[in-house]
């Protein structure tokens, strides 16, 4: 059930419909670009585009493998249990 509350809750790849995003990630250096080359960008790395902040101005997302992002948020933390 959490999984699909994820996939209500972030917007991946061609979901996205803003002009231009903020990219994070881990080999990614911060900064804003229009969205379709932030969706070759991913493709090209063999991931996915996930927004993480709709309400930021532009909107965050970050380049991540899609099932690794719903491993990473659905995963029980140590505080959980």
């Amino acid at each position: 059930m959490k999984k699909d509350n994820l996939k209500q809750q972030y917007r991946i790849n061609e979901q996205i419909r803003v002009r231009e995003v903020r990219i994070v990630g881990d080999d990614v250096e911060s900064t804003v670009m229009p969205t379709a080359k932030a969706l070759q960008m991913a493709e090209a790395q063999g991931v996915d585009l996930v927004e993480i902040s709709p309400n930021a101005v532009p909107p965050v997302c970050r380049l991540i493998d899609y099932s690794k992002f719903c491993l990473l948020y659905t995963s029980p933390s140590p505080r959980d249990g």
